[in-house]
């Protein structure tokens, strides 16, 4: 049985573990947090295999994405979608 301190890890290891499988420029982790979970990891077999299955998914969706292009009409549509949000235009 866990107790409430591990508990309490492996809730903020869930919490931040996207973030540190994905690597994510936008909102890394700091080295200290991306410490705490490695420490975290080695020690707790269930986060560190939903830390294994994400990474798995996160490899799957990267290699879907790689073979598909959109059509040239879906991303003119996407781009003049965004040119219309970022220039106010409320259609």
């Amino acid at each position: 049985m866990q107790g409430p301190r591990s508990m309490l890890e492996c809730w903020w290891s869930g919490r931040v573990l996207d973030r540190y499988v994905e690597q994510q420029p936008a909102a890394p982790l700091g080295r200290a947090e991306r410490e705490r979970l490695e420490r975290h990891l080695a020690v707790c077999g269930r986060c560190a295999s939903s830390a294994a299955e994400r990474r798995r998914v996160h490899a799957a969706l990267d290699r879907l994405g790689a073979g598909h292009t959109p059509p040239p009409a879906s991303l003119r549509r996407a781009h003049d979608l965004v040119r219309d949000l970022t220039h106010g235009d409320s259609r």
